[in-house]
């Protein structure tokens, strides 16, 4: 009898910690009979059962693009396999086949606040990335907002992470007929940006996931910046290439560092992020995107809007048929006949 498990370690905030559910729920679909254990999502009122450690073959996954297909391919021949996920699979090529399932899966539990059909909901991720917790997280630029505004004729909504910081205080003069949703729970903005039918989001997995989810978005504008740029990161690949609700805007690359004139200019400057299409992304940055993001030589990324050079891929390497048949051959030899 085959006993696959999978365990998660969890690591962040409901945002990463539900990719990493996502990821072994995506090995769990393709495979049938795997077990998983490890994750505690309050949010989603979903827990793992326990389950102890055993022999087993192990395979540890510590990057953000690993090779699913391989380790399913793998977990088909091998009756006994344990998968510890140490790290949060950020590609959608995982993914986007599974969004029904995954929204039935995390179901808003927190009420949402309403938004109206004439209004933008944009989403504020500040907090730790203020001080440069990590070089791809930072705010927006003001002066996006702005564009979204006139672009789109919506009243703007911002949702989040608003506080007392000088950035929160400049947000807040340069709109000051928008409407702010008071934070109470991570629960309720996630709910609110769900429920949105227009919605802008942060360089956020929270606020990334609460888009992609949706069932009542219309339009999502996604920042083409940080994280969910290529050029910044090649392993990491989270623009849902044909998913017509989107509205891509990107920008140059930049490393956050937080320092007190990135954020003036944040506040004062005209960075502005320029539409980039479906058809323009996935020609800027084939073949990265779309794909599993493994065994890929070299990646084609944009430096900004216009220009393009190649950044060498540092994802980790596929497993090689001669790899997993020598894994195969060890498994089937009796003990001491190697």
């Amino acid at each position: 009898m085959s006993q696959r498990l999978i365990r998660i370690h969890p690591l962040g905030g409901i945002g990463n910690q539900t990719f990493q559910l996502m990821f072994a729920e995506a090995i769990r679909l393709a495979l049938g009979d795997v077990a998983v254990t490890g994750h505690d999502l309050a949010a989603w009122n979903l827990r793992g059962d326990p389950a102890t450690r055993r022999r087993a073959v192990a395979i540890e996954c510590r990057a953000h693009a690993i090779p699913l297909t391989a380790i399913v391919d793998f977990m088909r021949t091998v009756p006994d396999v344990e998968v510890s996920i140490r790290s949060v699979a950020l590609r959608y090529a995982y993914y986007r086949g599974h969004r029904a399932h995954f929204s039935r899966l995390f179901r808003s539990r927190g009420e949402a606040r309403p938004v109206g059909p004439g209004e933008l909901a944009i989403s504020i991720r500040l907090g730790d990335i203020l001080v440069s917790k990590h070089s791809e997280y930072f705010p927006l630029p003001l002066v996006w907002y702005e564009q979204l505004v006139d672009e789109t004729g919506l009243s703007p909504v911002f949702i989040g992470q608003v506080g007392d910081d000088p950035y929160s205080t400049a947000l807040r003069r340069r709109f000051r007929g928008a409407r702010f949703v008071e934070p109470t729970s991570p629960e309720v903005d996630f709910a609110t940006l769900r429920g949105a039918r227009h919605v802008a989001i942060s360089i956020s997995t929270f606020a990334w996931l609460a888009a992609w989810l949706s069932e009542a978005a219309e339009t999502i504008h996604l920042p083409v910046a940080g994280l969910f740029h290529p050029g910044a990161r090649p392993d990491i690949d989270l623009l849902p290439l044909g998913d017509d609700r989107y509205r891509f805007h990107q920008s140059d690359l930049h490393h956050w560092k937080g320092t007190a004139a990135e954020i003036e200019t944040l506040i004062a400057g005209d960075d502005r992020l320029l539409p980039a299409s479906h058809a323009e992304l996935a020609m800027r940055f084939a073949p990265h995107v779309g794909t599993e993001g493994v065994g890929l030589a070299d990646v084609p990324v944009s430096l900004g809007p216009g220009g393009l050079r190649a950044l060498p891929q540092t994802a980790s390497p596929r497993l090689s048929r001669r790899v997993l048949a020598t894994i195969r051959r060890r498994l089937a030899s009796p003990p001491g006949a190697a």
